[in-house]
């Protein structure tokens, strides 16, 4: 995974964007304080997103796309709920791409993920 710019939204903590042909990664905070992440994955199929922020928990949501979704007026991707997720896949795929990220990024990742194994 490659860090890519982020977008950055006023009034949002800063973020950072790692990824690569499956997988965004966004991670939330400034001075090196890691605020939380989302990390969306099948980005060319069907995307979905696994979003942790400390104290609020986790939540796993499709993304769908405004240009798809008939009726809509949106600039940007929205979540919705409603999918499994498939985090023993998810899991294994992200420790395979993940070793060129900073050490604190993947590690908080794949602790998270880890603690939703079944």
């Amino acid at each position: 995974m490659r860090e890519l710019q982020a977008r950055q939204i006023q009034g949002e903590p800063p973020r950072r964007r790692f990824s690569d042909d499956y997988f965004d990664l966004y991670i939330f905070g400034e001075g090196g304080e890691i605020e939380g992440f989302q990390l969306c994955y099948d980005c060319l199929g069907d995307e979905r997103a696994f979003t942790w922020m400390p104290g609020s928990g986790t939540q796993h949501q499709r993304v769908e796309d405004p240009e798809l979704e008939a009726g809509r007026l949106a600039i940007a991707p929205i979540l919705a709920p409603g999918t499994t997720f498939p985090i023993h896949h998810v899991l294994e795929r992200f420790r395979t791409v993940s070793d060129d990220l900073p050490e604190v990024v993947r590690d908080l990742v794949l602790r998270v993920l880890e603690e939703h194994l079944d």
